[in-house]
């Protein structure tokens, strides 16, 4: 018995069992104790009444029953469905980028460097930056047009307009990102295909349209369901811009600001129950949109491998 496990533990298919597993067991480590035991913990949470200085007590239904009774927070969703619109806006121009910065131009590569230069800027002082352009009285460019154009414009307390804001910083942050994911996509294109249309006589246009679109469509697929998952969850953009409240009133409040106004804002007591349940809800919505989102992104178009 002793011989057959030491024959089993030297042979070729256990040590790379081992080994892989080894390479594995820190990922999937970080993995378990950072995201799913959080989100165990997350659905079990929402069927308490739990303030975090207590133990948590279970209540059921109660919290979703309160949290979907709550005006702020169903605002909250339909402004975070109007973020979507970011997506298509971001995969438009992530493509043109991709085209552009594709071509053999000179200094091409200090235009790819310069499109992801807004990728790897923090995020808090990208925001402080913007907001103090947009801020009212005091902003460089509504002071601009209120002293040239006469035009007084709020843009951070316009209500639900002032989504606007959070919106193309989203898309000025995001596009240089997009654009490497696309433009690995246009370089993996069998270059036979290329010549091809243009010996059929295919200009740039039609070329676009009619071969590299339909080899990118796996890779707009992937983009489409990545922008929207984070245009569902964006959280730094809007709290930094807009403030806590998501804007006057709460008008341009997202789902995850108004989650974390519940769990840390301005309370003595913290409801992470009710939180929960909103983070519960927020993960469903997601799950469903980005299900739809795939469906009709994937459908149609080449199938075949690029």
């Amino acid at each position: 018995m002793i011989n057959f496990f030491k024959r089993k533990l030297e042979s070729v298919e256990t040590r790379e069992f081992v080994l892989s597993w080894a390479f594995l067991a820190p990922g999937m480590f970080f993995l378990i104790t950072f995201i799913f035991l959080p989100m165990l913990f997350a659905f079990y949470y929402s069927l308490c009444e739990y303030t975090g200085y207590e133990p948590p007590v279970f209540i059921g239904l109660d919290n979703f029953r309160v949290v979907f009774q709550d005006p702020i927070f169903r605002t909250a969703l339909i402004n975070s469905a109007i973020y979507l619109l970011v997506t298509p806006v971001l995969i438009f121009i992530s493509i043109v980028l991709a085209v552009f910065v594709n071509q053999k131009l000179p200094a091409i590569h200090m235009f790819r460097v310069a499109y992801y230069i807004p990728v790897i800027t923090p995020v808090v002082v990208t925001g402080i930056v913007w907001r103090m352009l947009f801020a009212d009285d005091i902003g460089i460019i509504y002071t601009f047009l209120r002293n040239t154009f006469e035009l007084d414009i709020p843009f951070l307390t316009a209500g639900r307009s002032s989504l606007i804001i959070p919106m193309f910083v989203t898309i000025w942050r995001g596009m240089g990102y997009y654009m490497i994911i696309f433009l690995a996509a246009l370089q993996g294109i069998p270059q036979q295909l290329l010549e091809a249309a243009r010996i059929d006589g295919a200009g740039p246009i039609r070329e676009m349209m009619k071969v590299k679109i339909p080899l990118l469509r796996p890779t707009i697929v992937l983009v489409s369901v990545i922008s929207s998952i984070n245009a569902l969850r964006v959280f730094e953009e809007v709290f930094i811009i807009l403030g806590e409240t998501g804007g006057v009133g709460h008008q341009a409040t997202t789902a995850v600001v108004r989650i974390y106004e519940v769990s840390f804002g301005d309370r003595i007591i913290p409801l992470l129950g009710e939180a929960s349940a909103m983070a519960v809800i927020l993960f469903a919505v997601i799950m469903i949109l980005t299900l739809i989102n795939y469906y009709v992104t994937s459908r149609g178009g080449y199938q075949g491998e690029a």
